[in-house]
């Protein structure tokens, strides 16, 4: 659908995938976090794919993904 959004929470640190093979389209990413509750842009993705997503920070994060 157009309106397609995931939350991911990576507890460790390092890149992790999120399949979006069933999504299509172009996807937003904005990462937070968890520590002290700062965001930064994460550029887009786009669906048809498992896509490996890299925190901008040390530690665990959470990325929003949404069209």
């Amino acid at each position: 659908t157009d309106d397609d959004e995931y939350i991911c929470y990576q507890p460790g640190t390092g890149a992790f995938t999120l399949n979006l093979s069933g999504a299509t389209g172009t996807f937003n990413i904005e990462w937070m976090d968890p520590d002290d509750g700062s965001t930064q842009s994460g550029g887009t993705t786009t669906g048809g794919a498992t896509r490996t997503l890299t925190p901008p920070f040390s530690g665990h994060g959470v990325a929003y993904v949404w069209k």
